[in-house]
């Protein structure tokens, strides 16, 4: 089964087991790998994990996420607590871990869940800037 994955999707993934201090659970992650990979049916992605665990002062590392604010649909999900269909696909406010980028087999994806709101786009770009010494 080939995957409809793009970049700034937000995807709910199965990232255990972990190892140290990596991230893991089920997560909703963001896509970060290039369409150009993507569309290729590419058998790895690059994501970053989000988590509900909110820090104040978490300056490039941290990028905020608000939770949808459509609920109509939340009943849609009921199989998968804490989250609904529209917009990010996130009931509750999240970060995106930037220090935690990784790739990861295209079978931890489970289901899609929104994309990034385009604010955050840009937010999640400058950070890899300054993550990856791009600059």
């Amino acid at each position: 089964m080939s995957l409809k994955i793009n970049q700034y999707d937000i995807w709910l993934a199965d990232l255990s087991p972990k190892m140290g201090t990596e991230s893991g659970k089920t997560r909703p992650v963001v896509v970060v790998q290039t369409n150009l990979l993507n569309h290729i049916d590419h058998p790895s992605t690059l994501i970053v994990p989000c988590t509900t665990h909110l820090l104040k002062h978490s300056a490039v590392l941290r990028i905020r996420i608000q939770a949808s604010s459509d609920q109509s649909d939340r009943d849609i999900r009921q199989s998968v607590p804490g989250l609904h269909p529209s917009k990010s696909g996130l009931e509750k406010d999240s970060e995106l871990m930037m220090d935690q980028l990784r790739s990861i087999d295209n079978r931890r994806l489970i289901q899609k869940l929104g994309t990034l709101p385009s604010a955050q786009i840009e937010q999640v770009k400058e950070s890899l800037e300054v993550v990856l010494d791009l600059t």
